[in-house]
């Protein structure tokens, strides 16, 4: 089971399912502060968590409009890109000697990322989008 609770607004939601869920996503919600409280239970366990969590709501200076995109190239440095993008992107990880960074898109649960090899663009992908 999974509770969500604005701690402003007071609005609350609560999800329940059995067996495992993989790729559930977080659900779509307005930006803000919220309490998350998650208990499962498997062969008489029980265990539980409480979280605060923040969602930011995106915005256009924080994301990569498509013309922006267009104009990235292989080869082109991080620096390049952030010249193009305004922004470095965020996270990464390395992966066979490519660092991935993701850039987020203004439809919400939708993100790119770009792949690096030696500093430079070796691949990218556009809307990777989640639901």
């Amino acid at each position: 089971m999974w509770t969500l609770t604005n701690v402003d607004s007071g609005w609350s939601r609560t999800w329940r399912w059995r067996g495992s869920h993989p790729g559930y996503y977080f659900p779509r919600v307005q930006g803000g502060t919220y309490e998350s409280k998650t208990r499962g239970t498997c062969r008489g366990t029980v265990s539980s968590r409480t979280q605060t969590v923040t969602v930011a709501q995106k915005t256009l200076s924080g994301t990569v409009p498509r013309g922006e995109w267009r104009q990235i190239e292989r080869g082109m440095t991080r620096a390049d890109v952030a010249a193009i993008t305004g922004k470095d992107g965020r996270g990464g990880f390395r992966y066979d000697g490519k660092l991935t960074v993701t850039y987020d898109l203004m439809e919400i649960w939708a993100w790119s990322s770009i792949s690096y090899r030696d500093g430079r663009v070796v691949a990218k992908a556009w809307n990777v989008a989640h639901d």
